[in-house]
This record gives structure tokens, C-alpha cells and sequence, in this order.
């Protein structure tokens, strides 16, 4: 179903997507609350679902995001069993961390520093 994400399976990669709601339990398969994300991409910009049920976190609570917000955050790509029997295997993306909203990220290699980024600093040189 999701055929871009079985080419990323088991690896952390960067996503993109649009926050659209906050779900109880009754409203998706999982145990806890979750997220509803829209228009999923990848780095590139290549649409890889246009939904996800996405683990509901601290970190999605502390930004208090509206609907149709742009985000950015890391995950890894793995398979679960869907339906009422399991038959069918679908891809989802669990772990999510580093999540910010888009145009305020500031992934820099493999981590992100935490904070504000430093400035370079440079002597003052008093001459006489």
C-alpha cells in the first residue's frame, strides 16, 4: 500500500508532513493516543503516504500545533499487520523525535544541537 516506505524500512530517516489532528483511542488500531499527519514526504519532497497514524508524544504536546501546520521530525520506517484478521502488512512510522515546525528546523548532520545554535565568536583584538 505504502510502497515508498517498504524501500526505507528499518531506517531513521527525515519526514515532512501536515498536523491535523489529535485522536482518542477508538479512532485508530492503536493502544494510546496518536497523531493524524497528512502528506507525508521524505527529504527530496517525493510524497510517501497522504496519511499516517503517528505515536502521540511530549513532544507533540509542548508544541501545541493547529491543524495544517508543516512539520519536520525524524523516524524509523517499519511494517505492522492491518485489518481485523492481520492479513495485510502496511508501513508506519514509529519513534518520531526532533519534531519542529517546518522552516524552524535546524538538522544539522546525524544531531541536532539542542537550543539556539552558537554564534561564532571571534577575539577582540585592541590595538594601541
Amino acid at each position: 500500500m505504502r510502497e515508498q516506505l517498504q524501500a526505507l524500512e528499518g531506517k531513521r530517516s527525515i519526514f515532512t508532513g501536515e498536523f491535523e489532528k489529535v485522536s482518542g483511542k477508538k479512532e485508530h488500531s492503536g493502544s494510546g493516543p496518536a497523531v493524524l499527519l497528512c502528506n507525508i514526504k521524505d527529504q527530496s519532497g517525493q510524497l510517501l503516504a497522504d496519511h499516517l497514524w503517528i505515536e502521540y508524544s511530549q513532544e507533540f504536546e509542548a508544541m501545541k500545533l493547529k491543524r495544517g501546520e508543516q512539520i519536520v521530525f525524524r523516524a524509523r520506517v517499519g511494517q505492522y499487520q492491518k485489518g481485523k484478521t492481520g492479513q495485510i502488512v502496511d508501513y508506519k512510522l514509529y519513534y518520531p523525535s526532533n519534531i519542529q515546525r517546518y522552516g524552524w528546523h535546524l538538522f544539522k548532520g546525524k544531531r541536532r544541537k539542542r537550543g539556539l545554535l552558537k554564534r561564532e565568536v571571534h577575539p577582540i583584538v585592541i590595538e594601541d
